[in-house]
């Protein structure tokens, strides 16, 4: 079940003329088979995205593949050695998918993956270029609203693939081709992840990495008001940032909503009125 990819092609993989050239061997947007791990001897495929638990996901999909040792020879983040991996195991769609037993996929309340994606933004404006020069301010005196705003001019201007992995959807249209047949909501990661082992699936173990993941855990209601409208610089404190539904009003929860409807339809998650 090997991939028959050339290896000068897979050294190019994350380079756009490389990603062009692995679109039509693989027969999918690379930026779909780059988010698989692929493991043919353990018979699984798992999918992630950023900001949905990716980076857990994959040092615990990786140690129990039997590679931490690898990952931690590379001396580098894990992200660093899942590209590596990744390249050598290239999953071909159309070759591949069907015949892979356990087909998992990650995902998260996009509600809450939203503030991430604005939170995690404020610290790395390389992942939205132009976006104080589009609302002719500071990084940090944006707010939860201003970003809402940007991201939604920004998708309807240049669409989604213009826009960074961290904030676009977790769905991918070639999922429609190519599905998953489980989906592991990380907000019931423990029930799921023992169900899903009772049915002889992959037993992964990181329900407890993910419950005290400062990312993850529930936080404490602020007490600064109006949260959504208050520059980042006002609502981030020593003790942590405001928990995910205070950024919300139900306004701001329709447009997002709206902007994430796929997630929302295909994940399974409720939308809040």
């Amino acid at each position: 079940m090997a991939s028959n990819i050339p290896e000068n092609l897979k050294v190019n993989f994350w380079r756009k003329k490389g990603g062009r050239i692995l679109n039509e061997l693989t027969g999918v947007s690379h930026r779909f088979s780059s988010t698989q791990i692929w493991a043919p001897k353990q018979d699984i495929i798992v999918g992630w995205t950023p900001k949905a638990g990716c980076t857990v996901v994959k040092r615990h999909v990786y140690d129990f593949l039997g590679l931490w040792d690898d990952v931690e020879k590379t001396g580098k983040w894990v992200q660093f050695y899942s590209h590596l991996y990744i390249r050598k195991h290239l999953i071909i769609p159309a070759l591949h998918w069907k015949k892979v037993k356990w087909r998992i996929k990650f995902v998260r309340n996009p509600y809450h993956r939203f503030v991430s994606s604005y939170t995690y933004a404020m610290g790395f404006p390389n992942m939205v270029s132009g976006i104080t020069e589009d609302l002719n301010c500071n990084l940090h005196d944006i707010s939860f609203e201003m970003f809402t705003d940007w991201v939604e001019q920004s998708q309807r201007k240049k669409g989604w693939n213009k826009i960074d992995s961290h904030i676009r959807p977790q769905y991918h249209r070639e999922e429609e081709r190519f599905p998953y047949n489980r989906i592991i909501h990380i907000e019931q990661m423990q029930e799921e992840m023992e169900a899903l082992a009772r049915e002889g699936g992959p037993k992964f173990n990181f329900t407890e990495e993910f419950r005290n993941s400062w990312h993850h855990r529930k936080r404490a209601k602020s007490d600064v008001d109006a949260v959504w409208k208050r520059p980042f610089k006002q609502i981030r404190k020593p003790e942590g940032l405001p928990d995910y539904p205070q950024f919300y009003t139900p306004e701001l929860r329709a447009r997002v909503a709206h902007l994430f409807r796929d997630d929302f339809e295909k994940y399974g998650y409720a939308k809040q009125a």
